[in-house]
Formats: structure tokens, sequence, C-alpha cells
């Protein structure tokens, strides 16, 4: 059983019990030193909220969705109207009455001394005190289940549309992954004609391979990321050489936490796209700190006038990755971005 499952399995069966707590509660014959299971009347009420209960969860598992939903209105009330008249009738059909007190006990002959001549037919049509009661409890259970679905199909509803647009900003982001590192291998195969192309190449194919199948998942663990990002920077530092210094760490424990799959990688992409000078050494700083439940990611880099404006292709991942944030991790991470004159500076606390 899932943890998800367990924990709805807790909450009706701990309704379930405070619910039929109520008769005994409200009960006026509580206090009055009598065994309750011994009043008929008492013995009747009960069973009518145990038949109120079961009919709760055969219409909020059975019936509604089965019915209702499907708009087969006659089919459902013909169920509610069989329900309340069974709710009704069933506790005077099992518990007899001979108007005496103390009352006969549940499926049981009458004790010695009563009169065992066969009692008149009950009246299912009187409405006491009780029924009235059941009556009210068997519509405030009807609109109850009612409630619970539809908000239960609206958060569905709600997280189907959340992965939707998930998987669509994975899709944009995908390609720009791709195409930056094709070109740092055309730069470095044609225009340097440099020998490490060829490993530029192998991890151009850890990267992909990463991107097209486990980053498809909605998690990955963070080993995998983590794998995915040391192949991003080791390409890098084979393109760049000695035109940057690149300072990176990353905890080594906690690896098989999960994680949402290229949720940090454009931050570094954008460390590298724009923080970097083929005519002056810079440094990129990269820390990825990994604690129980806990990520926290900084990284910080020069900004460097590029010849030509870029900007929106840049403004564009980042954008998409703070929007996937919002998405997977609501209430759960925080993102602080500092974009000043020399330097721009990225740290994100992400709860796992």
């Amino acid at each position: 059983m899932s943890i998800k499952l367990q924990s709805h399995f807790y909450i009706y069966f701990i309704a379930s019990l405070a619910f039929l707590t109520l008769p005994f509660l409200f009960s006026p014959d509580l206090f009055s030193g009598e065994s309750l299971f011994g009043i008929s009347g008492f013995v009747r009420n009960l069973l009518g909220y145990i038949f109120l209960l079961g009919f709760f969860f055969a219409n909020h598992f059975w019936a509604t969705p089965r019915f209702f939903f499907p708009k087969k209105y006659v089919k459902f009330a013909v169920f509610l109207l069989f329900s309340i008249i069974f709710i009704l009738a069933m506790p005077y059909l099992l518990v007899r009455d001979d108007g005496r007190r103390p009352p006969i006990h549940l499926f049981e002959n009458p004790p010695i001394g009563f009169d065992n001549r066969r009692p008149p037919p009950p009246d299912f049509i009187r409405f006491g005190g009780d029924e009235v009661v059941l009556s009210v409890l068997f519509v405030l259970l009807c609109f109850l289940s009612l409630f619970l679905l539809i908000n239960k199909r609206l958060r569905e509803a709600e997280q189907n549309r959340l992965q939707s647009e998930t998987r669509q900003l994975k899709a944009q982001i995908n390609p720009h992954f791709l195409f930056n590192t094709l070109n740092s291998i055309y730069s470095s195969a044609v225009i340097e004609n440099a020998p490490t192309a060829a490993a530029a190449i192998i991890n151009l194919s850890d990267m992909m391979r990463y991107v097209l199948t486990d980053a498809q998942q909605e998690f990955v663990s963070l080993e995998q990321e983590l794998n995915y990002i040391n192949t991003y920077i080791a390409l890098q530092h084979l393109r760049l050489q000695d035109t940057v210094q690149i300072n990176y760490t990353h905890s080594q424990t906690h690896l098989n936490q999960r994680i949402a799959p290229l949720i940090l990688i454009s931050f570094i992409e954008n460390a590298f796209k724009y923080g970097v000078n083929p005519y002056k050494k810079a440094i990129i700083s990269i820390d990825i700190e990994l604690l129980p439940n806990l990520l926290t990611f900084k990284c910080r880099n020069e900004k460097i006038k590029q010849p030509i404006d870029t900007t929106a292709n840049t403004g564009l991942g980042l954008k998409n990755t703070m929007q996937r944030l919002n998405l997977l991790y609501p209430n759960q991470h925080e993102l602080n971005i500092k974009n000043e004159e020399t330097e721009f500076y990225v740290f994100l606390s992400l709860v796992l």
C-alpha cells in the first residue's frame, strides 16, 4: 500500500470511528445506568448509523462515479431511494420491541417473564427524532461524498495541467542544450581544429542520452542529475581550456534523493554563456550542497559584454526554469538572483 493510500485509509478509519460515537454521545439513556445495548431504541439508532456509514462508502466509491458523473441520474436516484428506505426500515426488521422496558435484545427471543406473543409488525412510516436525524445525515453524507469527489477531480485536473506544462517547458529547454553544445563541438573541431572534439562528442552523447531518456521522468536521483552536470562542465572545460577558471564543488552524500531533472542546468549554462571572455580569464564558481531533504545551489560568474545581444534567448531559459520551480516546488524553494553590473549570482534553496 502506497503512503498516499495508507494515509487515506487512516483518515477514513478515524472518521468512521468518530461518526459511530455519535449515537452513544447523544443517547438520552447514556447516564441511565442501563446497558445501551439492552435498549432497542438505541440499538436501532446505532444500526442506522452503521448503515449510513456503509451508504457513504458505497455512494463515494461506487454509485456517484458510476451513475452521477456519467449523468445516469435515474439510476442514481433509484440508488438513493433504495438506500434511504433500507437505512430507515432495516433496523426495525432486525430489532423487535414489545413496547416495554427493558426492550428485547438484538436478534434474541423475548426474555423470560415477558410476553412471548409475536409483536405487531413494525411501523416503517413513523418518523421519530432518530429517523429525522438519520434522514438529515443521509442528505449531508450525499453532499459530502459529492464534494470530496468533485474536489478530487479538480485536483487531478490541476495536477494533469501542471504535468502538461512541465513537459512543454522541458521540451523548450532540451533543444537549447543541444544547440549550444553542438556550437561548442563545431568551435573545437572546425574553427580551432582541436583534438578535444572526440571527447566532446562522447560527452554530448552522454548528455543527450540523459535528456532523451532519464530526464523524461518527473523526478530522477540526485546522482543522475549531478552526473549530467558533471558531464556538461567537463564539456565546457574541454572547449574553454585555460580561458576560464571553474571552481566547482558538490556534496557526495544523500545522492539517492529525488529531484526534478534539468532544474539547475539553466543557471550553469547561463554562467558559461555570458561569463566567459575569450580574451580575458574569467572565473565561474558553482557550489551544490546536499543535506537531508534539502539542496542549496550557488552559482556566480562575472558579466562579460557580448558582441551580439542574445539576452532574449537566455531570458527564455531562466524564465522556463523559474516556471518549473513554481509548478513542481510551490512553497518549497527559495530563489534569489542578483544581476549586478559586473556579476551575476544565483542562490537556490530546494526542499526535496
